[in-house]
């Protein structure tokens, strides 16, 4: 029969692992918050999607998160005349490409659609 001390230390592992495979479940990976917000306008044919980000939630601010082609994140003040035409423009590109593709954009199916975007990307 093996040593008590053995088995005591058999069973603080197994408590280890078990603690360290829930916490990783209940935190996301990649959490990314804004913290500042970027005053230079970004050329509109750069961005590729976005994302809103509340300051109800894990972050501090609200922003919108610009997806760049080249994959970088840049935080905005949706406030800024800058951000607001770039949404403008991000909203109507995507209901033409709905006129175009004859797909029924509803706002639960576009968001679906641009989240989907957003995590092959990513």
């Amino acid at each position: 029969m093996a040593p008590r001390y053995l088995n005591v230390i058999l069973l603080l592992c197994s408590l280890v692992t078990m603690f360290c495979q829930g916490t990783r479940e209940i935190y996301p990976r990649k959490l990314y918050c804004c913290v500042e917000y970027q005053q230079q306008p970004i050329p509109i044919q750069n961005i590729k999607g976005y994302k809103m980000q509340s300051s109800t939630e894990v972050c501090h601010i609200d922003a919108i998160i610009f997806y760049t082609i080249k994959n970088y994140k840049v935080c905005a003040n949706i406030k800024d005349n800058w951000v607001k035409q770039a949404l403008d423009h991000l909203r109507y590109t995507l209901f033409i490409f709905c006129l175009l593709t004859q797909l029924q954009c509803t706002p639960k199916s576009l968001r679906n659609t641009i989240k989907l975007n957003l995590k092959q990307n990513y």
